[in-house]
């Protein structure tokens, strides 16, 4: 099954049901969060909120999740990522992957980020 193009590539990739919770659900499967994910999501919402309060800028948002990343896990952290670009796709009308792209042709380059940033965790 492919899901190139339009709106409905928004659901994420198929999933069989062989090795079902091996594998990465849909992203627009909607399970129950494991309960430790609360902590990291109030965290991640005092962030946007801490930021929104400023001038709800890149730098301002980076800043109030840096100062809260030892609250936060990877794993939510990967599954918020997932909802909003979700949300993001569904509403400019593009798949994951085409809006992806495009935002890393804006990231810095991978040299930078090692060098620079990826070092501190």
């Amino acid at each position: 099954m492919s899901r190139t193009g339009g709106p409905a590539a928004c659901c994420g990739p198929p999933v069989s049901d062989v090795n079902k919770e091996e594998q990465m659900a849909g992203w627009s499967d909607v399970t129950e969060a494991p309960v430790s994910h609360g902590r990291s999501f109030r965290a991640m919402a005092e962030a946007f909120e801490e930021a929104a309060d400023q001038a709800a800028t890149y730098p301002e948002l980076v800043r109030a999740l840096t100062e809260r990343r030892a609250e936060i896990d990877p794993q939510a952290t990967e599954l918020a990522l997932q909802c909003i670009v979700v949300l993001a796709c569904r509403k400019v009308g593009e798949t994951p992957r085409t809006l992806l792209e495009d935002a890393f042709k804006r990231s810095p380059s991978d040299e930078y980020w090692r060098a620079a940033v990826g070092g501190r965790a």
